[in-house]
């Protein structure tokens, strides 16, 4: 460490799948791609076969150190290309388990008696970025008129079939310890608002891209903030691309645009405060400079008191909900579905998977 990390723990568990302990002798003879395949580990299975991409098949670690005799003999996983094929192999009964699928693509089992669904709230969410950087959206009270056009609880219901809790457009998720409760107010949809910003602002009816990629529900959200923001003469022009093309021609440019992009759950919201909102951050695609917030993340980073994080919290809340660099609709569910006569299944935001105590019958 080159300086103290609050975050210090979350970064050395499993959560963090860079952090994996290896021998010292694991890069030896390491060839690429090997390690999906010959990992060395600790844990309750071994793996039997691996075909990437199609599928995998394990079975019970007859050495393992702790207990694990209630553990199935064996575990086979199958890949799906997309969620479609997964729904239908999940119907015709040749899966037990869907450890984790998008409320759009599984929406033809969310309501199905055939179906055991479970959920659990997790910090992914959408950020709504802007880019900062040149008009209109230099402006942080166009970028507020904007947020205040969504009906945040609306979009939850359409668009995620309940299953996700309501952003205030910052990333520090309610459940985070460090999260600060009182700091700042629900942003919620006032329309009157919004335009007092614009008059105040002098801006008249304008237009702007909102680009983003074809991911989960994010096309049907970037058609829902144009209907929101066009309500007070916003003209959204959306143009939805595959994540290559997304990721290389439009996600960092600098273009007086908007844009979508996801960001999957962490166990603290370090990278989500780091990369996308740092004056320097890599991943900062709203091009939002702020030397005060830089500073506040810098002690909130290295402050090992939760007391101390979550007073810094709410300085960070308060300031990114007011300075608006990215809009944060929602946070989103992760959702796993099982077949009615399997038992114990366990997941995490993260994307883990315990099956070690799970049964059918």
């Amino acid at each position: 460490l080159a300086q103290p990390n609050g975050s210090f723990p979350f970064f050395v568990s499993s959560d963090n799948y860079n952090g994996i302990i290896v021998p010292a002798s694991f890069w030896e003879n390491y060839a690429e791609g090997s390690y999906e395949s010959e990992f060395p580990g600790t844990g309750i299975w071994q793996i039997e076969n691996h075909e990437p991409g199609v599928s995998a098949s394990f079975v019970k670690n007859q050495s393992y150190w702790g207990d694990n005799a209630a553990q199935p003999e064996r575990l086979e996983v199958t890949f799906f290309a997309d969620e479609a094929v997964a729904v239908t192999a999940f119907q015709e009964g040749r899966v037990d388990v869907i450890p984790h699928i998008s409320s759009s693509g599984g929406q033809a089992l969310l309501e199905s008696p055939d179906a055991t669904v479970a959920s659990i709230p997790t910090a992914q969410h959408r950020q709504v970025y802007f880019d900062t950087s040149a008009p209109p959206f230099d402006d942080k009270r166009v970028r507020q008129a904007v947020a205040l056009t969504l009906n945040r609880q609306v979009l939850i219901d359409g668009l995620l079939a309940g299953y996700g809790t309501v952003g205030n457009d910052h990333p520090i998720w309610s459940f985070f310890p460090m999260f600060n409760p009182d700091a700042p107010a629900q942003r919620a949809e006032d329309l009157a608002a919004a335009q007092g910003l614009l008059d105040a602002v002098g801006l008249g009816a304008f237009e702007a891209p909102l680009d983003t990629l074809v991911f989960a529900e994010v096309e049907d959200l970037a058609q829902l903030i144009q209907s929101s923001a066009s309500q007070v003469g916003i003209n959204l022009n959306v143009g939805v691309y595959d994540s290559g093309t997304y990721y290389s021609d439009y996600w960092l440019a600098a273009a007086g645009s908007m844009g979508i992009v996801n960001y999957g759950h962490r166990g603290v919201p370090n990278v989500y405060l780091a990369a996308p909102l740092l004056s320097d951050g890599t991943w900062n695609a709203s091009h939002w400079v702020n030397e005060t917030y830089d500073d506040l993340y810098a002690q909130f980073a290295s402050a090992p008191d939760l007391d101390i994080q979550r007073q810094l919290s709410g300085e960070l809340q308060t300031l990114l909900n007011d300075e608006v660099p990215f809009i944060v609709p929602y946070f989103v569910d992760h959702i796993s579905i099982s077949q009615p006569n399997f038992t114990g299944l366990v997941v995490t935001g993260m994307g883990h998977v315990d099956y070690s105590n799970t049964a059918i019958g």
